[in-house]
């Protein structure tokens, strides 16, 4: 079965998770827990969070939307993603809510 890719879901997936943790994440780090998260709610629910299709890399499974809205220059910052999300920086990320509590 294929899923529809969610941008948005993908992003308060990430945004919860940045949350979670109370500080900026390695993007690898983060892309790791959301793959688990949508691996898990797959299995249990019968559907993925994001939508997203996993593919096989080098360090293991990646969503392969979210690893480009992570690592890629944004094209434009009025997605859905740089709703929650903040533009990698130094291989980090932070949700917008952890940003604006710590400025």
């Amino acid at each position: 079965m294929r899923f529809v890719f969610n941008e948005r879901k993908a992003a308060q997936m990430a945004a919860h998770l940045l949350d979670l943790s109370g500080r900026s994440m390695k993007y690898l780090q983060l892309m790791k827990l959301m793959y688990l998260a949508d691996r898990t709610a797959l299995l249990e629910k019968g559907r993925p969070i994001s939508g997203d299709r996993y593919v096989s890399m080098k360090f293991g499974p990646v969503l392969s939307e979210v690893l480009d809205l992570l690592r890629d220059e944004p094209q434009s910052s009025d997605t859905p993603w740089f709703e929650y999300i903040t533009p990698p920086s130094n291989y980090e990320v932070s949700s917008e809510s952890t940003r604006s509590r710590a400025g």
